[in-house]
């Protein structure tokens, strides 16, 4: 590495910084919004007066977190929806550490998903690959994460055994 490579490197981890801080700063703000209008405790309060069950609930934030995490990245994603989650996993009896693998496994789908997918463009510019031929590469994996989805949610025991 030589000097020139290290100011352009610094350049490149200065701008990626700047730009997660700014999603952070604007999602916290975003947080405190929320808050202060008691937006989780109303969206809770609906979801238990429609009469959601724990797997419908599971099913909508799953196809939910898939969506987001298609556009955001995770950091975002966590602290946008999780205060308006939080008071809903404790109404529906669902554990925190379940629903935490769940969003997990959820943003991994969104990250490796056309069409911004941040993953294919980082292993594309480490394999040197086009995008294209990336996404061909991802697609068995795809259908794994999707049945590994499906298992964690219908079966909380795989991922809790361990705390339990």
């Amino acid at each position: 590495m030589n000097w020139k490579n290290f100011i352009s490197i610094t350049k490149q981890s200065i701008n990626t910084t700047a730009m997660i801080f700014l999603v952070i700063a604007a999602a916290l703000v975003f947080g405190m919004f929320l808050t202060t209008e008691q937006v989780p405790q109303a969206f809770a309060q609906w979801v238990t007066d429609s009469g959601f069950n724990k797997w419908t609930f599971l099913l909508i934030v799953s196809i939910l977190f898939f969506m987001l995490g298609m556009f955001l990245e995770p950091t975002a994603i966590i602290l946008i929806t999780l205060p308006i989650f939080l008071p809903i996993l404790q109404t529906l009896d669902i554990n925190v550490f379940h629903f935490a693998i769940i969003m997990v496994v959820n943003m991994e789908l969104g990250m490796i998903t056309p069409p911004v997918g941040l993953n294919l463009f980082v292993v594309s510019g480490i394999a040197k690959e086009r995008v294209e031929q990336v996404i061909r590469g991802v697609v068995p994996f795809f259908g794994i994460f999707v049945i590994v989805l499906i298992i964690i949610v219908v079966f909380p025991q795989i991922s809790l055994f361990l705390i339990e």
